[in-house]
């Protein structure tokens, strides 16, 4: 993806779209869909993570707490690589 500067008259003529390689367009939207999906799938696990730990946790609360928090450490690092191969394909590296 290239950066330009846009002259125009009207700036509602100006349309953005990804040019070039469809591939590339069809991967670009496929990790923004993947993106998505992990935000939503991390915020739940924190919600989740959140209600288990205000309440005063026996010996399956805790299993459950840390398998929460793996979890959300595994999201974390898919989204963090999934963003880099994202902003890598957009800048046509």
């Amino acid at each position: 993806m290239g950066i330009a500067k846009i002259n125009a008259l009207d700036s509602e003529s100006i349309i953005t779209r990804i040019s070039g390689d469809s591939a590339v367009s069809k991967q670009i939207a496929s990790l923004e869909k993947q993106i998505d999906s992990f935000q939503t799938s991390l915020a739940d696990k924190k919600s989740d993570l959140g209600v288990l730990v205000s309440k005063q946790l026996d010996s399956d609360g805790q299993q459950m707490a840390e398998k929460l928090t793996s979890e959300i450490s595994e999201l974390r690092a898919d989204l963090l690589e999934t963003r880099v191969k994202l902003y890598g394909l957009m800048l046509g590296v």
